[in-house]
């Protein structure tokens, strides 16, 4: 179990360690409704609080959640949505 657990770390485009958690062994594992449901909601909310970052001026949380929007979109494909 640990070392399938030990899939989800992967190196990030920006060569940090992180937890690949909406990648495919996510997808894997995560399946049904509820998986797609949480896949939806984590995307939407993290555009909202990018644009409203945007919008506010706060340059650093903008930068860090077009980051997350980024990976989110990358990964949209795998959960049935668009990139």
């Amino acid at each position: 179990m640990a070392a399938r657990l030990l899939g989800l770390i992967v190196r990030d485009t920006d060569g940090r360690w992180t937890v690949d958690y909406a990648g495919p062994l996510a997808r894997e594992v995560l399946t049904g409704n509820e998986s797609m449901g949480f896949f939806t909601a984590a995307r939407a909310f993290a555009m909202g609080a990018r644009d409203g970052f945007r919008r506010d001026g706060r340059t650093v949380l903008f930068e860090r959640y077009s980051a997350l929007v980024q990976y989110l979109d990358r990964c949209a494909p795998l959960w049935g949505e668009g990139g």
